[in-house]
């Protein structure tokens, strides 16, 4: 064997490694991504899981939320105050979910589970006003995302109903 020969077999050698690294330097990439895709779906739902834990558990905040969301108007300034305080945190979270589905962080079945519990809440009135009032507080790309899917809303005549309460009855 010639110092050529034994020169092109370590070429080879070498380009086979090269290629060995490469393939799993790719698997491990989409683990991570795969990882932290995952991670941002647990912390994205629990997020919202601790947030109805919130409601759930604190029975003069649930009485505030469902008041307030149903008819702002039975509210007082204090009231009102921790209520929008309660929305903006709602929608910062809100926020969040909606950038990290744009981006492909959030698997479809998350993000529709919980859009279609924004839906219901952007629906009501109490929601409206403090969207009105506070709308230049929330990131424009989210804020018309936000605004097309209140006019949907609106346009299927959509209406906010507590929960709990039997269906509106048309007449």
């Amino acid at each position: 064997m010639n110092w050529d020969m034994l020169a092109a077999v370590a070429e080879l050698a070498g380009a086979a490694a090269v290629v060995a690294s490469l393939l799993y330097l790719a698997q491990q990439t989409r683990a991570s991504a795969s990882a932290a895709r995952s991670a941002t779906t647990q912390a994205m739902l629990e997020a919202s899981t601790s947030q109805l834990t919130e409601l759930a558990n604190n029975s003069e905040l649930t009485e505030l939320y469902m008041r307030g969301i149903s008819n702002p108007d039975t509210l007082d300034h204090t009231e009102q105050g921790r209520l929008h305080a309660f929305l903006m945190a709602s929608t910062r979270y809100w926020a969040e979910e909606y950038h990290a589905s744009r981006s492909g962080d959030l698997p479809g079945w998350a993000g529709h589970q919980l859009a279609a519990a924004r839906r219901d809440i952007i629906s009501s009135p109490g929601f409206r006003r403090f969207f009105e009032l506070r709308r230049d507080w929330i990131d424009p790309e989210f804020r018309s995302a936000l605004e097309s899917e209140i006019q949907i809303a609106a346009a299927e005549a959509r209406e906010y109903r507590p929960a709990g309460l039997p269906p509106v009855e048309s007449v």
